[in-house]
């Protein structure tokens, strides 16, 4: 998900809010949209269609209308099931089908509110229920956010037709445990799924309860980008809520969520306070005792007598990095891949028989996405692939062999959508699961990746996790139909196959052989809790052989057939775990005899397509969907004004308009933008005529005078690369016109010198190499920024000069973990009568107009700053009103001076002034939705002896 508009319109619009209580609380909805992720990019190519009917309006491009109609047969029924549940009656939902990624997932978004559904199935299948169509549930779990979030009553309610539908998002000021917790319990009470039966999603709640405990209140309303889980406004949401609604009523949350809506300024505190009768910090004291003594005695159930639990190999004792896959070599040795908070990511290589750790190869930016070990030590694994020009919202997952001898990687399939992969033993075949819309096939490769042929393609299935056994003459693999997931044993000549014993609602993955080819050993979920099982391919029988409190997986066994290893899940984490393989020893467990797989619903899954969709997105989907007066006062003047803004639910198009009356100028004004994203590059057009003050003309003189500008500039976003390490780079290019009217009487402009016509271009250009998630500079990482803009001297230009700003900035690690250094590099070069802003080459505590040389037209700074954390922090003050994640603190040394004519270094040292100081400030998120970086700087001018205090403000997005 990606947004660019709504942050850069808000953030120059933040202070005429400070000024009334009202703004202030729209502020708070405006900028409650989680910026950076809320609209994605789009294939030039797609050829957008609509249809309509009761209750959503469906955006899909041309092409994928079998998915458009399993979405139109389900929303009337997802319509009744939500609206039921909720019990409101919300707005038409506009719904956009995304078909460009491998990655499954849906959103929510605002500005204007609409859901986007991906056609992408899950894989692994694990962690969402037995769900018997993956669809239908997350449908209901998007449209769960919009009905919440969009719950319109109470006096802003009344206030919707004037300010606009696209503000009728009041509850979106909400913790993310109500966020989430109430689209997981509706995805949980409205399906035969959800997460709220997994037992793998449940368990990482309850791993939580060992050690320090559960987290506070305030930690429950936002995830912690420091520290795991990941998910846990979604594992503290959906236990919450389930606990709202089993002590208070079934309808208590929706209850909550009426009364918020209502009362916006009393915000989920006072309705929950209305609907529990108690105080946030009462209710969670209630959850908290309700919650651990059910787990408590879950924990206890678990450990069953005479089932061992293994010996833990391989563990981060602080529970910030995770082991998600390991292997065994030929050697007796495990290697593992380790990722997480508090280290790098890398492939560790260790003895079982000492516990040493033999060495630790970096693997960058490296994901493992379904890895296999080969003999010769190389990995065949899945990978993202960004496209180029998709701003990370456009991916196909392909096979690529890494060797970590030698660090090279080599991709060898190409937009074929493949999630994992096995080499059979004599090296000759390749096993793949690949994408096919919403299924997933099982396929064969040759080794160098060209495909060999579909071997079960067939709607309605989903296969994971392919496994050749010991002499290849059969593969095991994973099967999802109709909401049940269970091993199959198939014949790679004919596709023939076999269940292992009868389908039954236990989620079993990750199948293995014993070496001898006689066990099978799995993941399942039989029993409650993901542990390893057994299955004698010879007897037929079933044998469990771990009970861990959470979640086991992963399962292997050693070369030698001596040992079975498995990952476990502790805190977030996944450790890894040993024991002896000793399957006969292990648990009998009775299943019925197998029979073969049912045939698909394909009437449900893949119905006839019975509609006719409209070309095009239609005009009356461009209506504004926010607008709202204003009055405004800075440093430049007031104003008063009414503020319109429109895009289409695509995303295509998007249009502000500001209609404004500046009381200094003692007129009016207004400023027009429109971005259009059809295609590569996306364009933008800005028109305007403004009163400004402060801007400098003629040698610095500053006085009030008119702008009447147009602007047409298009801009490109490339990734380079996204392994070993992320490269990345903007490009945009435009045209300004610009006419300047003197509003002050003391000062007249020459009428053959007030216009400007000029070309320009940026250029940013950024490097990030792997890094620790706590770091806080990404070590011998590097950014640039170039900015040049050219005015002529012909035509319509009548202010010839130019404006050239370079930054560079080298990053470099610490002998002290997480801290690091960056050095950065600023020159800038003007010419001409038009004045720019010199913010990046001066040094912290100066301006241009101050003495020392820096109003000169050229300016070189070289900055030092060395960055540090102070504490991690997960906690903050009230219910959600601020979560505080890392104080950290940086010690700065700024060298810079400015100089007209060619460099001269002894007059160049002789101007340069240096300022020396401290940062201290917090990382954290305001309102359970704002993250932001608040904090204050202090320093020293070292040669004039004064010094400087600023407070500073930053969005962390």
């Amino acid at each position: 998900m990606a947004h660019e508009s709504p942050c850069r319109v808000w953030t120059m619009k933040l202070g005429l809010f400070f000024r009334n209580p009202f703004f202030l609380f729209l502020l708070g909805i405006l900028l409650a949209v989680p910026c950076p992720t809320v609209l994605a990019r789009f294939h030039p190519d797609y050829r957008w269609h609509t249809v309509r009917n009761e209750h959503f309006i469906l955006y899909y491009p041309q092409g994928h209308e079998a998915t458009a109609e399993r979405l139109l047969r389900l929303s009337e029924k997802v319509y009744e099931k939500v609206t039921g549940h909720l019990r409101v009656t919300p707005p038409p939902c506009p719904i956009v089908l995304d078909p460009g990624t491998d990655l499954f997932n849906g959103y929510t978004a605002f500005f204007p509110s609409r859901i986007a559904l991906f056609e992408t199935p899950r894989y692994p299948p694990h962690g969402l229920g037995p769900v018997s169509d993956l669809m239908e549930l997350v449908f209901i779990h998007e449209y769960t956010h919009f009905v919440h979030i969009t719950t319109r009553g109470g006096w802003y309610g009344k206030l919707i037709p004037f300010l606009g539908p696209g503000l009728a998002v009041s509850n979106i000021l909400s913790p993310g445990w109500i966020i989430e917790g109430a689209a997981v319990q509706a995805e949980t009470l409205l399906t035969d799924g959800g997460r709220g039966r997994s037992p793998l999603f449940l368990g990482e709640m309850r791993s939580f309860t060992e050690g320090p405990g559960l987290w506070g209140l305030n930690a429950a309303s936002v995830n912690s980008p420091y520290a795991p889980p990941r998910s846990r406004i979604y594992l503290a949401g959906y236990h919450m809520v389930e606990y709202l609604n089993r002590t208070y009523g079934p309808d208590a949350f929706a209850r909550l969520s009426r009364y918020q809506a209502e009362h916006p300024q009393k915000g989920t505190s006072g309705a929950l306070k209305a609907v529990t009768g108690k105080s946030p910090e009462e209710f969670y004291r209630d959850f908290l005792a309700d919650y651990l003594e059910r787990a408590e005695r879950t924990n206890r159930e678990a450990l069953l007598p005479g089932i061992p639990a293994g010996q833990v190999l391989l563990t981060d004792e602080r529970r910030l990095n995770s082991y998600d896959a390991h292997f065994w070599t030929e050697k007796g040795t495990l290697s593992a891949f380790r990722r997480g908070y508090d280290r790098k990511n890398a492939l560790v290589e260790m003895d079982p028989a000492s516990g040493k750790i033999l060495k630790e190869v970096p693997t960058g930016r490296l994901q493992p996405f379904s890895a296999r070990r080969l003999p010769d030590g190389r990995f065949l694994l899945a990978e993202v692939f960004y496209h180029p020009l998709g701003e990370k919202t456009m991916d196909t997952a392909d096979l690529v062999l890494w060797d970590p001898r030698t660090m090279k990687r080599k991709r060898l399939t190409t937009s074929q959508h493949i999630y994992a992969a096995d080499l059979s033993p004599d090296g000759r075949t390749i096993a793949a699961v690949r994408r096919q819309g919403m299924w997933i096939e099982l396929i064969l490769l040759n080794p160098d990746g060209s495909p060999i042929r579909p071997l079960i393609s067939k709607p309605g299935l989903l296969f994971a996790s392919p496994r050749w056994t010991p002499d290849g003459s059969r593969l095991a693999a994973a099967v999802t139909l109709n909401g049940h997931t269970d091993i199959v044993l198939i014949d790679p000549q004919t596709g023939a196959m076999e269940t292992l014993f009868l389908s039954d609602a236990a989620e079993d993955g990750e199948p293995d052989f014993s070496p001898d080819g006689r066990w099978l050993v799995f993941t399942s979920d039989r029993g409650g809790i993901p542990n390893i099982f057994a299955w004698d391919l010879k007897e037929r029988r079933l044998r469990q052989l771990t009970a861990v409190p959470y979640a086991a997986g992963d399962p292997h066994i050693s070369p030698d057939g001596r040992y079975l290893s498995f990952t476990n899940l502790v805190r977030g984490v996944r450790e890894i775990r040993l024991m002896p393989f000793e399957p006969s020893s292990g648990k009998v467990i009775p299943v019925n005899d197998p029979s073969p797989l049912p045939e698909p619903d394909l009437k449900r899954l893949q119905p006839e397509v019975t509609f006719t969709g409209k070309p095009g997105i239609p005009l009356k989907d461009y209506r504004p969907f926010a607008h709202f007066p204003y009055v405004y006062q800075d440093a430049r003047g007031g104003r008063s004004g009414f503020f319109i803004i429109g895009a289409d639910p695509v995303g295509l198009n998007e249009y502000t308009l500001d209609l404004f009356y500046g009381f200094d100028a003692g007129r009016t004004g207004f400023d027009f933008s429109l971005i259009h994203r059809s295609f590569w590059p996306t364009w933008s057009l800005r028109a305007y005529d403004s009163p400004l003050k402060g801007n400098s003309i003629d040698e610095g003189r500053k006085f009030l005078y008119r702008e009447k500008g147009a602007e047409l500039a298009a801009g490109l976003s490339i990734i380079h690369r996204s392994v070993p390490d992320f490269i990345a780079s903007t490009l945009r290019l435009g045209t300004r016109l610009r006419r300047f009217t003197s509003l002050d009487d003391r000062l007249r402009l020459a009428e053959d010198a007030d216009q400007s016509l000029s070309f320009f271009g940026s250029f940013q250009l950024s490097r990030r190499p792997d890094a620790a998630l706590r770091d806080l500079v990404p070590p011998w990482g590097q950014d640039m920024y170039v900015f040049y803009e050219k005015g002529l001297s012909h035509g319509w230009g009548e202010l010839p000069g130019y404006n050239t700003v370079l930054s560079l900035t080298q990053y470099f690690p610490s002998p002290f973990k997480h801290h690091g250094l960056a050095f950065t590099s600023v020159h800038q070069v003007q010419e001409g009568r038009l004045r720019y802003t010199k913010d990046l080459s001066l040094p912290r505590g100066y301006d241009d107009e101050a003495a020392g040389g820096l109003n000169r037209r050229k300016n070189l700074l070289f900055s030092l700053e060395y960055h540090f954390p102070i504490r991690y922090t997960d906690g903050g003050l009230g219910h959600y009103f601020y979560h505080s994640d890392l104080f950290k603190g940086s010690f700065f040394l700024d060298h810079g001076a400015g100089w007209d004519g060619g460099l001269d270094w002894a007059t160049w040292k002789d101007r340069a002034v240096t300022s020396i100081g401290v940062t201290l400030s917090n990382r954290g998120v305001l309102g359970a939705v704002l993250p932001l970086e608040i904090g204050l700087r202090t320093g020293l001018k070292v040669r004039e002896g004064g010094g400087f205090f600023q407070l500073f403000f930053a969005l962390n997005l």
